[in-house]
């Protein structure tokens, strides 16, 4: 597949996850992916893949900030996560992924796709997930620090709270985008930081913000050939 197609894909399927359920990203992308004669199977695991990644990477953002960076109220909840760490390590390895996939095959009664793929290379995978929540950590800063002042010292806190209330969102399948629950989460963990009010009107632009980047990234590889 083309790079650019790929890139067109992942985005504009990406407003499945606006719907209810959390699974339409999936089908929008295997309906989009059939134009290059990929199983349908390859697309939904490399999906379920991607957002165990996202997910893990949000998670060993924090837990870094937190825990291991800066050292403040909310080391406490890093200390929680971290000893959680070793799950989610432990299930991406190939061969328990593998047996997982297996299962959800069987009781779906769908084609079985074994992979090749190493635990190397998708821990090398997680540290592109790992970089690209900074820098969107780093974009949440700057939008923060046009609204209300704030030193660079704050960057990777709000980082990190950032990336954390995302993974919350996106967890809770009934909300479509995660929607209330992850302002609401961003809400009060930026509260540690910055006045409760500030906090409420950065948690709800962070939502325009993101949408917002979202619908001019899809519109720029919607027509880029």
């Amino acid at each position: 597949m083309p790079l650019f197609a790929a890139l067109r894909i992942r985005t504009i399927s990406d407003f499945g996850r606006f719907l209810p359920g959390k699974f339409w990203f999936v089908m929008f992308r295997i309906h989009l992916c059939r134009k290059y004669k990929l199983s349908s199977a390859v697309i939904a695991v490399s999906a379920l893949m991607e957002e165990f990644l996202n997910i893990l990477s949000t998670i060993l953002l924090f837990v870094v900030i937190f825990f291991l960076v800066s050292h403040d109220p909310l080391t406490r909840y890093a200390l929680y996560v971290f000893l959680l760490l070793p799950f989610p390590l432990v299930l991406m390895h190939p061969r328990v992924f593998q047996w997982f996939i297996k299962i959800i095959a069987r009781i779906l009664k769908k084609e079985y796709i074994p992979s090749r793929i190493s635990y190397g290379y998708l821990l090398s995978l997680l540290s592109v997930f790992f970089l690209a929540w900074i820098i969107l950590g780093f974009g949440f800063y700057l939008m923060s620090y046009s609204v209300y002042p704030l030193s660079l010292d704050y960057f990777l806190p709000l980082a990190g709270v950032f990336a954390i209330s995302w993974a919350v969102g996106f967890l809770v399948i009934v909300l479509p985008g995660g929607l209330g629950l992850r302002e609401a989460v961003l809400s009060y963990l930026l509260s540690f930081f910055v006045p409760l009010p500030i906090a409420i009107l950065l948690s709800l632009l962070s939502r325009i913000w993101l949408i917002g980047g979202e619908v001019l990234t899809a519109l720029i590889f919607r027509f880029v050939k």
